[in-house]
């Protein structure tokens, strides 16, 4: 049939790379959201792509390069809707790095810059545990 021989679509590559990542297979994972954040840079999954490398790294316990990921997230797509999860995901990046200062920071921001998101409550109670 012609659907088995069309190239697969950025939704479909997205899907797999989703797959890939839940199946705690972060190397590949992270290989298939960069070749798709070079292939499809201003579509409408770019700031998801940019948002699950930086889980990939997350996952590896590769914070510092996580770090890299969810800021550059948040700073080239302040409107995405990966925004406050980001924000929020510097957070725990900062707390597994033990700089609770830096954590603290992240999580007021989550609070200051994103009071509607789902994260809100998240980031609050990651606050109260640090002091």
């Amino acid at each position: 049939s012609y659907a088995s021989t069309a190239p697969p679509t950025f939704q479909d590559r997205y899907n797999a790379a989703l797959h890939l990542f839940n199946e705690h297979d972060f190397e590949s994972a992270l290989t298939q959201f960069q070749s798709l954040e070079r292939d499809d840079p201003d579509g409408a999954y770019a700031s998801n792509y940019k948002y699950w490398e930086g889980e990939c790294y997350y996952g590896e316990k590769r914070y510092n390069m996580a770090l890299q990921s969810f800021g550059m997230t948040v700073s080239m797509y302040p409107n995405s809707t990966k925004a406050a999860a980001a924000q929020f995901k510097t957070g725990e990046c900062y707390e597994k790095l033990q700089i609770p200062s830096s954590a603290r920071q992240a999580y007021e921001r989550v609070i200051a810059d994103y009071p509607s998101s789902e994260y809100k409550a998240r980031a609050q109670s990651n606050l109260n545990a640090l002091r």
